[in-house]
């Protein structure tokens, strides 16, 4: 841990952290490795589209139909073998290796960078593009200040984020294992469902989150000198808008954005592509507690946008989705009784 807090000691702001930023600012370079996987399952579903376009030949030929089903096994059998083997030779795709739930959606999302090109920072009339409702918290920002004001008297019981979402372990590690105190997270919304402990501590809150375009949502506690280490997000389909409740009262707490520095100001929010490398830090003695939500990407071909939302929604019904909606569909027997997720 002497690494991480060696910035704890200086007066001045740390720079930004070594690492490999992408070489212009609107493309991000998240899951590079993942390229040639990307490039296998790309080419292959255009083969396979084009094999079975070329299907069409057999429904005209003048063979009985007994013969016709012969030969479409046979054709599609040795075309899609030979094409499957010939792509899993040249892009080295190992269909044996074990992979995590986050696979299918990252290489979904390696697609989104290849041919999207959009601003680690949303700004202007960009912004109201990709997430118009965001003004609805600035609106309701007495209300939402409340809310979490309410939720703070328990923050000792709120669990650290790598106990309360799952694969946080390295962003979540500066914390004191004596007191607890670190980055603490409470989920509100989880691909698409509210969480009872937030129906409880923030129902209005829960409420203006409840529609469509937002996935997912959490309230983030950076206690007190605190570091959430440099990383990149996990899906380009999704755009986070931070929002900050509540400032230090000293100091300043800070995040760069692929090395741009935006500090953060109570009832303002920020739209950004977290697939761009992104830290925080804290300078502070105080909380910084913001929310922050991940936005639906909206793509400009209406088909291919049609498609995504398909593919998002099917994903909650993946293992790992339901088991984490689970540790947070019990209702709370207490204010303080917050959920874990459990392995």
């Amino acid at each position: 841990m002497k690494y991480i807090n060696n910035w704890k000691k200086c007066k001045d702001d740390p720079k930004p952290s070594k690492f490999n930023y992408p070489k212009n600012n609107n493309k991000s370079n998240q899951d590079s490795e993942l390229s040639d996987d990307y490039e296998y399952f790309e080419k292959y579903s255009i083969f396979i589209a084009l094999i079975i376009v070329s299907n069409i030949f057999f429904i005209f030929d003048n063979n009985i139909i007994v013969i016709k089903i012969l030969l479409l096994f046979a054709y599609n059998t040795i075309f899609i073998g030979s094409i499957q083997k010939i792509l899993q030779y040249y892009y080295k795709y190992d269909s044996c290796k074990n992979r995590n739930y986050e696979y299918p959606m990252r290489i979904i999302g390696y697609g989104f960078q290849k041919y999207i090109s959009t601003p680690s920072i949303f700004t202007g009339s960009i912004k109201d593009k990709y997430f118009p409702q965001h003004r609805i918290f600035n609106e309701n920002y007495e209300i939402i200040k409340e809310e979490i004001n309410g939720l703070l008297k328990y923050v000792d019981k709120i669990p650290l984020t790598h106990d309360a979402i799952p694969g946080n372990n390295y962003i979540s590690r500066d914390y004191d294992k004596n007191t607890g105190k670190g980055w603490k997270t409470c989920p509100i919304k989880l691909e698409g469902k509210i969480t009872e402990i937030c129906k409880l501590h923030c129902p209005k809150l829960s409420a203006l989150v409840d529609i469509s375009i937002i996935r997912n949502a959490t309230i983030s506690i950076l206690e007190g000198k605190r570091h959430i280490p440099i990383h990149c997000g996990y899906f380009k389909g999704y755009i986070r808008y931070l929002f900050c409740v509540i400032e230090p009262k000293k100091n300043h707490s800070f995040i760069y954005i692929n090395k741009e520095k935006y500090i953060f100001k109570e009832n303002e929010g920020i739209l950004w592509d977290d697939l761009f490398p992104h830290e925080v830090y804290n300078m502070s003695d105080d909380y910084r507690v913001c929310i922050y939500l991940d936005i639906l990407r909206k793509l400009d071909n209406r088909i291919l946008n049609i498609a995504f939302k398909y593919l998002v929604n099917i994903s909650k019904y993946s293992k790992e989705i339901r088991k984490l909606n689970s540790s947070y569909e019990k209702k709370p027997k207490a204010l303080d009784d917050f959920p874990k997720y459990i392995e």
